[in-house]
């Protein structure tokens, strides 16, 4: 990862790296729309590119922040799925489904995050 950001602060100098950023920018687009898909959200393409900005700034703070304010792995899943949760609650009203249908969604999208 640490490279990713090397390589992202190197680009706007060196040209020729861009096209290889842009390739793994692209990559990381298509698994957040394959993950917003089966979440359930309306326009997954539309989200894609804000749904993997909050992503790499969550990363950053994993790589950058000293240990007692690093998140857990448990901190980190459930924050994965709340900012899934957010995307399709503003988009479609999720919070409005009954409470009986909320852990159905919830491991749908566990299992999405799991397999990616």
């Amino acid at each position: 990862m640490l490279s990713h950001y090397a390589l992202a602060l190197e680009a706007p100098r060196r040209p020729e790296l861009q096209a290889a950023l842009h390739a793994a920018g692209g990559r990381h687009r298509a698994m957040a729309e394959n993950l917003l898909t089966t979440a359930g959200a309306p326009d997954p393409s539309a989200q894609a590119n804000a749904f993997v900005a909050f992503l790499d700034a969550i990363l950053f703070n994993q790589l950058t922040a000293v240990a007692p304010h690093r998140l857990t792995s448990e901190q980190l899943r459930r924050s994965l799925l709340a900012l899934i949760h957010l995307v399709r609650a503003q988009t479609v009203g999720w919070m409005s489904l009954t409470p009986s249908r909320r852990p159905s969604r919830l491991e749908t999208c566990s299992d999405a995050v799991s397999s990616s």
